[in-house]
């Protein structure tokens, strides 16, 4: 099972203040308003809620993978990986290498996930044994600069609204639309 550790990075915005004004009918959702910071939370709770659903990053985010061999590390299932940053192993004397970006790509397996995949004549080193560092991947996933698919977007602004109608109720998770939209993307 690989160790995964979250990297420091700054993500896009998915769904950006004025939009969600927008559909909240902020009458100039371009002016600052007392509440900014509130819906921004809203924001970032519907993300929350919605990566929840599908099992899966929305927001682009960086991760560091490590595994004790190739197979380990590679089973780090984010559905989205938009690119692969860093690649190394250390072999049998402990020094780390690079995998050669030409042994590699990204195979897309759906419309919504992609995977590391070897080149079929590359010959995986040798590793140091019983390092779980032995391996090393850094990746970034989610939708590259904040570009989700429109239903997922008026998902997200119906989930933050929704925190908005409800914020004197108590906790209240949404209704079955927003879940009706994200269904397409879910990972099971």
């Amino acid at each position: 099972m690989p160790f995964v550790t979250n990297l420091p990075h700054v993500s896009p915005d998915v769904v950006t203040l004025v939009e969600l004004k927008r559909q909240m009918r902020f009458d100039n959702p371009k002016e600052p308003d007392i509440e900014d910071s509130l819906l921004k939370s809203y924001i970032k709770a519907a993300v929350l809620h919605a990566e929840s659903i599908i099992n899966s990053e929305i927001t682009e985010k960086k991760f560091k993978i490590t595994g004790f061999n190739f197979d380990d590390a590679l089973s780090f299932d984010k559905q989205i990986v938009t690119s692969v940053d860093n690649f190394t192993y250390k072999d049998p004397s402990g020094s780390t290498l690079s995998v050669p970006t030409n042994q590699y790509y990204l195979k897309q397996v759906s419309q919504y996930e992609n995977k590391i995949t070897f080149k079929e004549n590359y010959e995986l080193p040798e590793l140091a044994e019983d390092d779980q560092q032995a391996v090393t991947i850094e990746v970034t996933a989610g939708y590259a600069n904040g570009d989700i698919p429109e239903n997922m977007k008026i998902a997200l602004l119906m989930q933050a609204t929704t925190l908005d109608s409800n914020r004197e109720s108590g906790p209240y998770y949404g209704h079955n639309s927003v879940k009706d939209y994200l269904q397409i993307f879910k990972r099971y």
